[in-house]
């Protein structure tokens, strides 16, 4: 993935959406509210540029009104659903939104950190080791989380971090939004409904091992941002590599190098690796 082919890809997905803020405003509050948080994320990008975790500014938008779903400032958490659904993750033109779960989504615990995916990276890599055979030293405990089929839903990077990458694209109970899979989500960890379904390690002390956790229900996500695999065009995975200090190479490499199938792949060899009972 070379740099000019990445730039030019921004550029015309930057057009677009300078074409959506600057089309008619209609008479709904929504739409008036969109056009108004695409303009000011717009300002703010021409100021300073994007970021690895929010390199256009449709992402800043919705990683935005993530974080202020559940504040009680200006509008209503029905209208912030609203917002999101009709507006807000459409603008991002993610592909990864045909619904095959269902969370409660929740008060977002924390921003994420613009290392999360060189980090889920690693974790996929240290499950691809341990289920060879290996010992691997990177993450301290990487888990699994399921819903009451036992089926994936997401994919914790570290015992020491809440945040994890949705699995496969979840409905959120009692509003229209769809978060897309690969999108980057905090969990509780500490929730009194999620019930171990067992662990496994290559050392002797428990570390360096995995765990998978069922959730009694749905299980409780805080959405904090889309992450690269939110896509399936490698082209809008690297623009995650582009920031306002320039286009990262190795980045490119490392978003495009993967893909979602990795990660539920990863989270498949947990599941058999905890029912192996080491």
């Amino acid at each position: 993935m070379n740099a000019e082919a990445v730039r030019a890809h921004r550029d015309t997905i930057l057009a677009w959406e300078i074409e959506q803020a600057e089309g008619p405003s209609g008479k709904s509050q929504r739409k008036k509210q969109a056009n108004g948080s695409i303009r000011t994320a717009l300002d703010s990008f021409a100021e300073m540029g994007g970021t690895h975790s929010n390199p256009m500014p449709s992402h800043e938008v919705l990683s935005g009104v993530f974080r202020n779903l559940e504040t009680g400032r200006g509008a209503t958490r029905e209208q912030k659903a609203e917002f999101i659904a009709q507006w807000a993750l459409p603008l991002t033109r993610s592909d990864q939104g045909q619904p095959a779960a269902q969370v409660d989504i929740k008060y977002a615990l924390k921003d994420s950190c613009s290392d999360a995916e060189v980090n889920f990276a690693k974790a996929a890599t240290q499950i691809a080791e341990l289920a060879a055979g290996q010992k691997p030293r990177k993450h301290r405990i990487v888990s699994v989380y399921t819903d009451e089929t036992d089926t994936p839903i997401a994919l914790r990077k570290n015992a020491g971090s809440s945040t994890a990458l949705l699995l496969a694209a979840a409905s959120d109970t009692g509003t229209d939004i769809v978060l897309p899979a690969g999108t980057i989500v905090g969990i509780d960890h500490d929730a009194s409904d999620l019930e171990e379904l067992g662990s496994f390690s290559a050392h002797k002390t428990g570390n360096y091992g995995v765990r998978a956790y069922r959730a009694a229900g749905n299980l409780g996500v805080s959405p904090l941002r889309l992450s690269p695999w939110a896509y399936t065009n490698p082209l809008d995975r690297a623009l995650f590599a582009t920031s306002n200090y320039g286009f990262s190479q190795d980045r490119a490499n490392l978003v495009t190098g993967l893909e979602l199938a990795d990660f539920q792949r990863a989270a498949g060899q947990i599941l058999d690796l905890c029912a192996s009972g080491q």
